[in-house]
């Protein structure tokens, strides 16, 4: 599978011919969840860490809730792009995680190389 993600610009996940432009994303908030979890490169990130990116020092009460949603909603994304979304975005220890596929292309990446 070839999969092409852009962060730079409008993000945007491209595979095997089928293009999820940044009005399928779940707001503002899903692409910046999807751009953070996909520049640490499949490194576990607290969501604590992601709370505090997304609403800095005054989270809503139900940021918890509202950060699941985000990540549930993301891997429907990445399911209608033929991957798994539970393996590929997977939630444990209190982290998630992005694992995209091996020989993944992502535009911000391939710019600074």
């Amino acid at each position: 599978m070839s999969l092409k993600v852009s962060l730079a610009g409008r993000v945007s996940i491209a595979a095997d011919g089928v293009l999820i432009d940044e009005e399928r994303f779940p707001g503002r908030q899903g692409r910046f969840v999807f751009a953070y979890l996909v520049s640490e490169h499949g490194r576990p990130v607290f969501r604590d860490d992601l709370a505090d990116a997304l609403w800095g020092g005054t989270p809503p009460a139900t940021w918890g809730k509202a950060l699941s949603g985000i990540a549930s909603k993301l891997r429907v994304i990445l399911g209608e792009c033929g991957l798994d979304g539970a393996k590929v975005l997977t939630s444990a220890f209190g982290c998630y995680r992005l694992e995209l596929p091996e020989g993944s292309s992502i535009d911000i990446l391939a710019a600074a190389q």
